[in-house]
């Protein structure tokens, strides 16, 4: 078994003004069917106040494929239905079955540095979110490492008064607990 979870936290304001507020957790679990083949289950909650939404929970399960397993050069791709529960900031809510397609890529430069690459596509019946986020990530010291990052969010039917496109570049400290 293998459990992966992911949290952050992005804030911004210009002056007094706030310009981003957005808190977001994922957990995928993943089990070995063989060397290559896995099944796996995904589950996400997002909270951004700057994106017409009061949250979004998304859950799926389905079959991933280790492309490239080498120790310099990963790739793994996954796809399988899932449910999206959506409450607007309006008052509404929009709950629709997905489809989630989503590729895994680590380059590992050096026994120091890598580089990723995370595309997630959810298809819906009413709408189709993608992010791409494309990461470099280094070493420090022990489990602590830094972390520079661009990452493009697209909504392809978000609410009225919301854009379709999202990017946000970071600079982040992270901490590994394997």
């Amino acid at each position: 078994w293998e459990i992966e979870s992911n949290g952050s936290l992005e804030y911004a304001s210009d002056g007094d003004t706030k310009t981003a507020q957005r808190y977001y957790l994922d957990s995928t679990v993943r089990r070995d069917l063989t060397e290559r083949l896995y099944a796996f289950g995904f589950a996400s909650y997002t909270d951004d106040q700057f994106s017409g939404y009061k949250y979004e929970a998304a859950g799926n399960a389905g079959l991933g494929y280790r492309i490239f397993t080498g120790k310099r050069f990963k790739l793994d791709v996954e796809a399988g239905p899932g449910y999206r529960y959506s409450e607007l900031s309006s008052g509404g809510v929009e709950t629709e079955p997905t489809a989630r397609v989503a590729s895994g890529l680590t380059w590992n430069l050096s026994d120091n540095a890598k580089l990723t690459n995370d595309l997630a596509v959810n298809i819906g019946t009413d709408k189709t979110i993608s992010t791409d986020t494309l990461a470099l990530t280094t070493k420090l010291i022990g489990a602590l490492a830094a972390r520079a990052s661009l990452e493009v969010r697209h909504n392809s039917a978000p609410p009225v008064g919301s854009e379709e496109l999202d990017t946000i570049s970071k600079l982040s400290l992270v901490y590994s607990l394997n």
